[in-house]
């Protein structure tokens, strides 16, 4: 199962890979999403919320 962190912080994902956040958005409306797999890969992501 991949671990997911938004902003550093981890997140609970349920069997889909699904997951849901709710918080203070930082000044930059953007949101740093990190996802590392079993076999040590790690994708970045950042989105920018409207």
């Amino acid at each position: 199962m991949d671990l997911v962190y938004v902003n550093d912080r981890e997140i609970k994902v349920d069997r889909s890979g699904r997951f849901n956040i709710q918080g203070v958005l930082p000044p930059s409306r953007r949101l740093k999403i990190t996802v590392r797999g079993p076999s040590v890969r790690e994708k970045h992501y950042e989105l920018a919320v409207p």
